[in-house]
């Protein structure tokens, strides 16, 4: 993917607030507490999403960022989206890598073990539209639970912060690091310390991780997604990470 090195804007989303576009720039999505960066585009561009899970559907959250991408002019995007649900399906695998043009809407590797599609992530939602706008886009879903209630909070940060760096460094773009020390502290706080107390919600949490690495054992070897070198290499680090 080709990038133009533009200045990144930070904004934050508004509680009732539909997309809004001023100047080239996109101000805002729906959702109390996400925000997300993106860049300004001369119609060449290329866009990268950061957000937590929107209060909206799915879908429409999809369709109204590819919408709004396509009105911009950004023929590229990487959507990177953090799961902070501590009952999330897929906690083993935690990494999932979308290719436009490679997956379809009725795929069933898009939400494994969950029979509710709106449940299944928004990077499929987006990578859908995405292909249906002729736009490049490649998805990264962070799903938290597994690396932050399965290990120690303070010894695991810099595996996550590296990992997060590693997403935008793909992209040929900075991230700001006060950002994800803010969103692990929030983490942190909100989930873990309870998540770690609650016997039965543990035993939950151990239970679909074991039903999901039953389940993606048997998917896993139908699974013949195309990616570029870069993107095999990052990913094959994902699967085999280094001691924190």
């Amino acid at each position: 993917m080709k990038t133009d090195r533009m200045p990144w804007q930070k904004f934050y989303r508004q509680q009732g607030s539909r997309v809004m576009i001023e100047n080239g720039k996109i101000m805002g999505f729906p959702g109390p507490r996400n925000e997300f960066y993106c860049l300004e585009t001369n119609g060449k561009g290329m866009a990268i999403f950061l957000g937590t899970e929107p209060e909206t559907k799915h879908e429409d959250y999809a369709k109204d960022l590819i919408t709004t991408a396509s009105k911009l002019g950004i023929g590229s995007i990487i959507f990177l989206d953090e799961s902070i649900s501590p009952i999330v399906p897929h906690t083993r695998e935690a990494y999932y890598y979308y290719g436009c043009g490679l997956n379809t809407s009725d795929d069933t590797r898009l939400c494994p073990l969950n029979e509710d599609r709106e449940n299944g992530g928004v990077c499929p939602m987006v990578m859908l539209h995405a292909q249906n706008q002729g736009i490049e886009a490649i998805g990264l879903e962070i799903v938290v639970p597994e690396y932050m209630i399965g290990h120690a909070y303070a010894k695991n940060y810099p595996y996550m912060q590296r990992l997060a760096h590693m997403a935008h460094k793909l992209s040929g773009m900075p991230i700001n690091p006060s950002f994800l020390d803010n969103e692990v502290t929030e983490y942190h706080n909100r989930y873990i310390a309870q998540m770690m107390s609650d016997i039965d919600a543990r035993a939950h949490i151990a239970e679909m991780e074991y039903q999901f690495d039953r389940a993606w054992g048997r998917n896993n070897t139908e699974q013949h997604i195309l990616l570029s070198p870069e993107i095999e290499q990052f990913l094959n680090e994902l699967q085999h990470p280094p001691d924190c």
